[in-house]
């Protein structure tokens, strides 16, 4: 027998079944996104006439945290904007450099592995910020200081904050990097290229030479350097070898200039740099014999 009452049951019920399963289908997701053309711009919305925010190169990765028809919604260096689809190779699984992030959630855990199974390594309040370093089973991979975890897209977006290696967890103030730049942060974030083949030219994470690199780390926190060495020597201030500080740039002569390399100082007598052909980014102690014949001296650019 028809029952009006028992029909109305079953449809609520199948309505109900069908909108939880599309909230969880629209639950959110990250990807790593790599340029695969010569260049690939950022536009303000998706639309071949929309405005460009700036212009990425080949190789460079960007945060992919949505779709709308050919356009992903992307992040490059923590400015959000649209890429179009056919240029960007995205994968779920990849270390990247990837600017930074906010915490959008009350209170968040940072887990140990990208799943709610993982042990909390740290919990970060609303508007605290994270480095993003990369991405894996659609949560992101990030480091507050030291430590490295995972924190689901769900509370965490990307966003331009100031990072403070001084405390435990960072500020989600939306201003430039620069504006509190620590010494400490420029070095973390160099250390993100480590391995990166040298390429002369190169200023890319495709391939660094020596001043392309110090370039590229530096342009990240806002602060613009000369394209060559003996152009970076002119900046910043003077320091004696006995006073460097972590972010230091030092430089060393070179195929007969009078300054030919240049590195980033990262403490315990050592630096990292774009090292020389057919090497890589890598860390070397100024203590090594060819270093101390050549150096030069050393400037403070923060």
């Amino acid at each position: 027998m028809f029952s009006f009452k028992k029909l109305c049951k079953e449809l609520l019920l199948t309505t109900f079944i069908l909108s939880a399963v599309s909230i969880s289908a629209a639950a959110a997701d990250v990807s790593v996104g790599t340029v695969n053309t010569s260049a690939l711009k950022l536009r303000e919305t998706p639309g071949i006439e929309s405005k460009t925010l700036a212009t990425a190169a080949s190789g460079e990765k960007v945060v992919v945290f949505g779709k709308e028809g050919d356009w992903y919604k992307v992040s490059r260096n923590s400015q959000n904007g649209y890429m179009f689809a056919n240029y960007l190779t995205v994968t779920k699984n990849a270390d990247a450099a990837l600017g930074t992030g906010v915490v959008t959630g009350s209170v968040v855990n940072v887990r140990s592995k990208p799943a709610t199974s993982g042990s909390v390594i740290v919990q970060l309040k609303k508007g605290d910020g994270a480095e993003i370093i990369g991405a894996q089973d659609g949560w992101y991979k990030i480091r507050i200081n030291s430590k490295q975890g995972f924190i689901s897209p769900d509370y965490f977006k990307p966003a331009k904050v100031t990072l403070s290696s001084r405390s435990g967890a960072t500020t989600g103030e939306k201003v430039a990097a620069s504006d509190d730049t620590s010494e400490k942060d420029v070095v973390a974030y160099a250390k993100n290229y480590l391995g990166v083949k040298y390429v002369y030219g190169g200023s890319s994470p495709k391939g660094f030479d020596c001043s392309g690199f110090t370039v590229y780390v530096f342009k990240h926190f806002g602060i613009s350097l000369s394209r060559t060495a003996t152009g970076q020597y002119k900046y910043g201030s003077s320091v004696s070898k006995s006073n460097l500080q972590t972010g230091d740039l030092v430089f060393f002569k070179g195929s007969g200039k009078a300054i030919g390399h240049v590195g980033i100082y990262v403490g315990g007598g050592s630096f990292i740099h774009a090292s020389s052909p057919g090497d890589v980014v890598k860390i070397t102690s100024l203590s090594d014999s060819y270093y101390v014949r050549n150096y030069v001296g050393a400037r403070r650019i923060l």
